[in-house]
């Protein structure tokens, strides 16, 4: 499942380097971009990524961290709206991601106060390999006692889970 705007991103930046999640937790993207090109072609893509919607800065290693502005990253959790339950997986080893998605439907807070760390990390766990089958029994520990301290949980993930669970039922190999 392709959770991440890599694609978007690395065509923004017009040059060649490495496009992957990053570690950090206050950014989606990492990109090595900042290290092939002269200053001059720094500006220009650091605008092109400022006018589709990214914010871009530097890390303590020299790379550039990409993230989506406040209303691209609106736009961007929008997309995952439209998915609803899809019923209790036929995998029990989908169990986890299936509770923490009925968790996060269940607990709606308005998006302004959703922690965007949560959500940034389970966008992160639904991509590419999809870590998310192994991260969600502890993701719902954290978000239990986010509810308990009356936090308010990245709900709008939960459409995100839902159609990543769309995508592994029975019969496909979950990643």
């Amino acid at each position: 499942m392709n959770t991440l705007p890599q694609a978007e991103v690395r065509a923004l930046l017009q040059t060649r380097g490495f496009v992957r999640a990053a570690v950090q937790t206050d950014a989606l993207l990492v990109t090595d971009v900042c290290l092939r090109m002269p200053r001059e072609e720094q500006a220009k893509c650091l605008l092109r990524c400022a006018q589709a919607g990214f914010r871009v800065w530097h890390n303590e290693q020299g790379l550039w961290l990409v993230d989506p502005n406040d209303a691209r990253w609106r736009q961007l959790w929008d997309a995952w709206q439209g998915y609803a339950d899809c019923g209790i997986p036929d995998d029990y080893a989908l169990m986890d991601v299936y509770a923490l998605a009925r968790l996060l439907a269940a607990h709606p807070a308005p998006f302004g106060e959703q922690p965007k760390t949560m959500l940034r990390a389970l966008l992160k766990s639904c991509d590419g390999k999809g870590t998310i089958a192994t991260t969600a029994a502890s993701d719902l520990q954290a978000f239990a006692e986010a509810l308990r301290l009356h936090q308010p949980l990245p709900s709008a993930a939960a459409g995100l889970l839902f159609a990543w669970l769309q995508e592994h039922r029975k019969g496909e190999n979950h990643k």
